[in-house]
């Protein structure tokens, strides 16, 4: 029993001393020059709140438009925003600085919450629109939600690109020298929208 507890306590441990050191997947630094063609589109952009979530996670999906929220299908990404495992890009607030290679085309952007182990079922969720040419390297600012670990899907959204850019220069001198225009997205409604 005591050897039990014993390799209980230590895979506890572990876990508690692992807490905010994994990898951002979209970090600027892993991102390779190849991706940028003339077949694909890249964007930047930040996600950040006030607080790191344990419970109600929120991330950034990025979605084909006309693709179904829940689908699995037209999903290009999942941007962390303010989930605790993944250590902060900035000092400020928690939040991440994201560069994702894409088909060109229509997206939208639109916040998911995890608690826990599963994803959360929400009934009304804003959507961004925005659209990207092959070749374009774009910046499509910063998505903030202020209210931290709410559940409201509220956000904020600012042009960030000094801030954005200083980062990028540090992480990838390449991708950011590529950077080219602003694109801020279009707020257009309901990804989802249950309550009609």
């Amino acid at each position: 029993m005591k050897t039990r507890n014993c390799v209980l306590a230590t895979v506890v441990a572990f876990f508690l001393a692992s807490c905010g050191t994994l990898h951002n997947r979209y970090d600027p630094a892993d991102f390779q020059a190849a991706e940028v063609t003339r077949e694909s589109a890249v964007i930047v952009l930040s996600t950040g709140s006030p607080e790191s979530c344990a419970k109600n996670a929120m991330h950034l999906i990025v979605k084909q438009a006309g693709s179904d929220y829940y689908d699995k299908a037209g999903t290009a990404a999942w941007l962390q925003v303010s989930g605790y495992a993944v250590k902060s890009d900035f000092t400020g607030h928690h939040g991440y600085l994201h560069t994702l290679s894409i088909n060109p085309g229509s997206y939208y952007l639109a916040p998911r919450w995890i608690n826990d182990k599963y994803i959360l079922k929400a009934t009304r969720v804003p959507k961004f629109d925005f659209r990207v040419g092959p070749g374009e390297v774009v910046y499509l600012g910063e998505f903030f939600t202020p209210e931290g670990c709410g559940l409201s899907g509220k956000f904020e959204i600012a042009d960030r690109r000094a801030r954005d850019l200083a980062l990028l220069r540090e992480r990838n001198p390449t991708l950011a020298n590529a950077l080219g225009a602003t694109r801020m997205p279009v707020v257009s409604g309901y990804a989802l929208d249950v309550g009609k």
